[in-house]
This record gives structure tokens, sequence and C-alpha cells, in this order.
């Protein structure tokens, strides 16, 4: 019996602490001429996080670590990413204009909202439930 409720502690540690968060590469253009790309990082990873370039989407409701875009135009490109999920204190709306030429790589790094004190309270409930559970 104990060696069945350590089993499902552990079980549990570990699926509450993997991420389910992806790394995301979507191309723009595949016209040869477009050959500059962008990394948008956000500060942490970001649930239900959507991308959009130039008036177009090219993401739509995923959870991030991290979207590389590649096949941009030369010259001024705007990108918006958007993000709304109770684990932060706001919602995330970053518009910004980047130039990029002759083959660019450049990297955007956006500043996440806070986490929001509901979060850290059912963490905290979580954590004292998995304990409790290792040491009934």
């Amino acid at each position: 019996m104990k060696f069945i409720k350590l089993f499902l502690s552990t079980l549990s540690i570990l699926i509450f602490m993997s991420s389910c968060a992806s790394h995301v590469t979507i191309a723009y253009s595949d016209l040869p001429e477009n050959n500059n790309s962008l990394l948008l990082k956000p500060s942490l990873d970001m649930p239900k996080t959507s991308v959009v370039v130039n008036g177009t989407l090219l993401v739509d409701q995923k959870f991030i670590k991290d979207v590389k875009i590649t096949g941009l135009p030369d010259g001024s490109n705007s990108f918006q990413v958007s993000s709304g999920s109770a684990v932060y204190s706001e919602n995330l709306n970053v518009k910004r204009d980047i130039n990029l030429n002759n083959g660019e790589e450049k990297t955007e790094l956006i500043k996440s909202p806070t986490i929001s004190n509901g979060y850290w309270t059912s963490m905290s409930l979580t954590w004292i439930g998995i304990i409790a559970l290792i040491l009934l």
C-alpha cells in the first residue's frame, strides 16, 4: 500500500512539473526572396497564445515556449502577440513594428504578465495534497 502511494505521488509530481508548451516554427511565405526570420520569445511559457504578422493569423491559441517565423519580406513588418489565461494577472497584448533586411534573423523578447495569486493558491493546495498523500 505504501509503495502504491509513493508511486502515485511521484507520478503526480512529474505530471505537475512537466510542460506541454512547444517551440512553434511557421513559414510566413515560401517565396525565395523572403528570407528573413523573427523569433518571438516570451519570458514565461504562454498558454492560449495567438500571433498575427502583417494582418495574417499564424498561430491560434497555442501553448508556446517561443515562436519562430520564417519567410518574412524585407522592410517593415508588424506583429501582434496576444495571450489570455487565468494563470496570469492580466492578458498579454503586444503590438510592434520591426524592420528586417537581407536575410536577417531577429529575436524579440516579450515580457509576460505576472502570475496571479489564484494560481499560487491552487498550486500550494495541490502540493499540500501531494505531501499529505505521501505522509499518510
